[in-house]
């Protein structure tokens, strides 16, 4: 038979070697060099074999506990008991820790956030796992299509079957939350509501109704709830009009993003860093306590440094720091903030960066212009913008909303005159018609281009 040492060894022992105690002190075999067994087991009947602290038996092992030990060498993993927490743990040469059995609680996964593992918390009841970069984990819960409330996600809008009981469209914890909300059932509101949240572990938010054409029946809208560490909740106040509604949200929308410090102004990248014109943009950061908003901002006339600014929902941060917005004649929009508190990344969604249908239209003097493409008569909530082609001609931002054929919209202007400083859009839709635009005096005839949103 050949073994291992056969062209080493000087002596063979056949047979068994036994070695007892002497003096009351344990038999040992000490070899300077290597063991070359086939077979280890325990000398006790049923007890276990040691190994350097490591205790085997029948194809189980016990670790004892240590402090967390020193970088391996190069090549090298540690595998170990923590003392600490009493966790699995690798480590690795660079002093990277992985946890092994880091869950604590019922329902959680572990994930990897790109640089070491990370716990995801289990999500409500009914909802499905979903990829989202934006969020620690890459993932998230959301509403699961087969749902109570069955909603269903597309380019920039749910659709959602709403019932009297509340429901998330999304996870996230904070943000500067644009919806609007139409019915495609009679009798239900329709409206165009803002939020947004600046902390995760607050349930304190702020929400603005901007525009909402309450339910026929009950005079009733829609309501929400954002506790902390949750998406929010959105639930209507009136019990008709059960059926399907559609939501356009900014969480369908891509985002870019900004470091702002101290109290430097940045200026924004494109479409932005034009020098007039129409935006409806949401700021906000994933960092704690960072201030953010939605905001509408007009310009008229490229040559000057005037513009109309609507803070339309707003959150300050640490110490009151709150976003500054100004817009100057050469440079186009810039960012910046009221303090040196809340430096960091801030995260910008363009609100207007996906227009569903674009129309070019003649105004003349005060005579209103119909837009015929626009063929809708009720349930509506949305966004229009209007810029003129005419030098120093006036442009705005309509938010508007609607439910019922036979009632006049609400509607709401937010813009810039023309250099006259007099001249201003107009949009009106009545009873049994279609949208009509219109202007304020007889100057800046010509062509005017309106872009729809949320539509």
């Amino acid at each position: 038979m050949s073994y291992r040492t056969n062209s080493q060894e000087t002596q063979t022992i056949n047979g068994g070697i036994t070695v007892t105690a002497l003096n009351g002190e344990p038999g040992i075999i000490e070899v300077d060099g290597s063991i070359y067994a086939d077979n280890f087991e325990s000398n006790t009947i049923n007890s276990h074999l040691t190994i350097n602290g490591i205790k085997i038996k029948d194809s189980t092992f016990t670790l004892s506990s240590i402090i967390e030990p020193d970088n391996p060498v190069t090549g090298n993993t540690i595998f170990y008991l923590d003392s600490s927490d009493n966790q699995f743990k690798f480590k690795t040469n660079t002093g990277s820790i992985y946890n092994l059995t880091p869950l604590s609680d019922k329902g959680q996964l572990i994930t990897h956030n790109g640089s070491t593992n990370s716990i995801l918390p289990k999500g409500n009841d009914g909802y499905v796992l979903s990829v989202n970069d934006s969020t620690t984990t890459g993932l998230e819960w959301v509403p699961n299509n087969g749902s109570s409330n069955n909603i269903t996600a597309t380019i920039n809008h749910y659709l959602v079957y709403i019932d009297n009981n509340p429901f998330k469209i999304t996870q996230k914890s904070t943000g500067s939350i644009v919806l609007c909300i139409e019915p495609l059932i009679d009798l239900g509101c329709s409206g165009v509501f803002l939020l947004s949240k600046n902390t995760s572990i607050s349930n304190n938010y702020n929400k603005t109704f901007l525009n909402i054409s309450r339910s026929l029946t009950s005079n009733g809208t829609f309501d929400f709830i954002w506790n902390n560490k949750e998406g929010f909740d959105i639930t209507k106040d009136y019990s008709e009009a059960i059926g399907s509604y559609l939501i356009y949200s900014n969480t369908l929308l891509s985002e870019s993003e900004l470091t702002l410090s101290s109290t430097t102004q940045v200026s924004l990248d494109s479409p932005f860093n034009n020098l007039s014109g129409c935006y409806f943009f949401s700021i906000f950061s994933y960092n704690e306590s960072f201030p953010g908003g939605n905001y509408i901002i007009t310009k008229s006339i490229s040559s000057n440094n005037a513009f109309s600014l609507a803070e339309l929902n707003t959150s300050k941060g640490t110490g009151n720091t709150k976003l500054i917005i100004s817009w100057d004649s050469s440079l186009g929009i810039k960012l910046s903030k009221s303090s040196n508190n809340c430096d960091g990344i801030y995260k910008i969604v363009n609100n207007f960066s996906i227009p569903i249908k674009e129309v070019s239209i003649i105004l003349f003097n005060t005579s209103s212009t119909v837009i015929e493409d626009f063929n809708y008569y009720k349930d509506k909530a949305f966004f229009m913008e209007i810029v003129s082609n005419v030098t120093n001609g006036p442009c705005a931002i309509f938010s508007i909303t609607k439910n019922n054929i036979n009632t006049y919209a609400n509607v709401i202007r937010y813009g810039s005159p023309g250099i006259d400083n007099t001249t201003q859009l107009n949009v009106i839709w009545a009873s049994n018609s279609k949208l009509n635009v219109s202007k304020t005096t007889n100057n800046y005839n010509g062509t005017y281009l309106i872009k729809f949103y949320f539509i």
